[in-house]
């Protein structure tokens, strides 16, 4: 073949190639240009997504999978959608909505999930957190260190299988574990030190009740509250003592140490509602709901000898002690000596602080529904009991604080 011949042969087809890639790229613009009449909507491809919301934002553990609907603005047909960084199957709907597939496995442990929507070339969206939380009834959760689980407190209302129980929890799947039934209505809930021990308190009985985790039976030991002529009194708080299986606070009214179910003879009488050790058995702390006031209490053998009271902080349903400082749920962190006002977090919700972390955590009422953090806290037990309610939130626990 003369060099001519391939010469011609060889510029028809460039020319070729050239004209398909012309009409690839005319067809591509084409159908942005009618996906734009289409949606009525104006896309703008070198703009960065802007995700506003997801629906839905929690999923119950283990519910298989499910399409997530994304809302935002500069959406495109080339978009991708995130989850927890790795790309999800996408349908573009308009160029501010997004529906994503997400399959039953990446809803089979609890947590927190990233959702990020990412344009070509243009940047990604602010992350929007979707919460996988276990859909149990619960009146109180405590974490168990020595077991690495949690341990909640079950109504009646949650139905025969597992209502006036505790049931255990492991707190990164949601898997229940073994399940006790304690009575009517169990509520707060109380651990000893090494976790032989949780402490009952019941609301459809004016008792509270000692279980022994290590054999998962009810004692024999039970203290009741019978409150005469004005009716009967219910415990509010418990706090077990520190470094001990048979002792405990319980605020019924008055402040009293239990021993076993023998009560110490000297009683706190200011009125607690909610009651923390410190770091030692000689000191107990109380809140009194509606009261505002904090308790600092001296504990000896014989009970309460003496009580420290101020009128520290707006209101509480909650105490926590950490490192000498009480946490409220007003986010107000009072001074463990002596009540004082150190500092408000700028949200309010149950605490759960960790001074080996020097953060506090703290659950916004307003996204609370159940659903579980799986942050890994080290050895911080309420943390991760605490986190099995969705929108905590961090805040150092040693700074920051607005006063």
């Amino acid at each position: 073949m003369s060099t001519s011949s391939r010469l011609s042969r060889q510029l028809l087809l460039t020319s070729i190639l050239c004209l398909t890639f012309t009409v690839q790229l005319v067809a591509v613009a084409g159908a942005l240009e009618q996906a734009t009449q289409d949606m009525g909507t104006e896309l703008i491809p070198g703009a960065a997504p802007i995700l506003t919301s997801i629906t839905p934002a929690s999923v119950a553990v283990g519910s298989g999978g499910f399409t997530l609907t994304l809302s935002g603005s500069n959406f495109l047909p080339t978009s991708k959608v995130l989850w927890n960084g790795s790309p999800r199957p996408v349908k573009f709907d308009n160029s501010s909505q997004l529906e994503a597939t997400i399959s039953a496995q990446d809803v089979l442990f609890l947590g927190n999930n990233s959702v990020i929507v990412s344009n070509p070339n243009a940047g990604r969206s602010s992350p929007a957190t979707l919460g996988v939380y276990l859909p149990l009834l619960t009146n109180d959760l405590i974490y168990d260190a020595t077991r690495g689980m949690l341990w909640a407190s079950v109504p009646s209302s949650a139905g025969v299988t597992l209502g006036n129980s505790i049931v255990s929890i492991d707190p990164y799947t949601g898997v229940l574990g073994g399940a006790l039934w304690v009575g009517s209505e169990p509520t707060k809930l109380s651990l000893s030190t090494d976790g032989s021990t949780l402490w009952v308190a019941y609301a459809g009985s004016p008792s509270v009740r000692k279980v022994d985790l290590n054999a998962m039976v009810l004692t024999p030991v039970r203290m009741y509250f019978p409150g005469g002529w004005g009716g009967n009194v219910y415990a509010s708080g418990l706090a077990a003592s520190p470094g001990s299986a048979s002792t405990v606070a319980v605020a019924a009214g008055y402040v009293t140490i239990y021993d076993d179910g023998t009560p110490r003879p000297n009683v706190g009488t200011t009125g607690a509602t909610f009651l923390a050790y410190g770091a030692l058995p000689g000191t107990l702390y109380g809140y009194g709901y509606g009261y505002n006031t904090l308790s600092i209490y001296t504990v000896d053998d014989t009970g309460i000898t003496s009580t420290q009271t101020s009128n520290s902080g707006n209101y509480s349903n909650d105490l926590r002690y950490d490192n000498g400082r009480l946490y409220l749920t007003s986010g107000e962190v009072l001074d463990g000596t002596n009540g004082n006002l150190l500092g408000t977090f700028a949200a309010s919700g149950p605490a759960a602080p960790d001074s080996s972390l020097g953060r506090a955590f703290i659950l916004n009422p307003s996204q609370s529904y159940g659903s579980c953090s799986t942050h890994k806290k080290g050895n911080a037990p309420e943390m991760e009991c605490l986190a099995m309610v969705q929108g905590w939130q961090s805040y150092p626990a040693c700074g920051k604080l607005s006063a």
